[in-house]
């Protein structure tokens, strides 16, 4: 889609995207899936220290199936920290 000065509505993405060049920032993605045969290597390092609380994480927890609908709309709402859980 090509943004256009006199749009009505917010053109699709971030609208800074010029301060990169400015700025002479990178931006790149990290796609999982292109480092995925590290992922036994990771689960057998990360998965120990987890347990032993070496590695601090922050997830929301929802109690019940019925606070799915409400989880949902939190996480665009910026109503969570870290991953968000619905526990049934």
């Amino acid at each position: 889609m090509i943004s256009r000065y006199n749009d009505q509505g917010a053109s699709a993405g971030p609208s800074n995207l010029a301060m990169i060049l400015v700025r002479r920032a990178r931006m790149q993605g990290f796609i999982v899936f292109d480092h995925w045969e590290h992922h036994g290597d990771f689960l057998k390092e990360f998965g120990p220290r987890v347990a032993k609380g070496e590695i601090d994480y922050q997830e929301t927890v929802e109690e019940g199936l019925e606070q799915t609908p409400d989880a949902f709309l939190k996480l665009f709402e910026g109503g969570n920290q870290g991953k968000m859980l619905v526990k049934l």
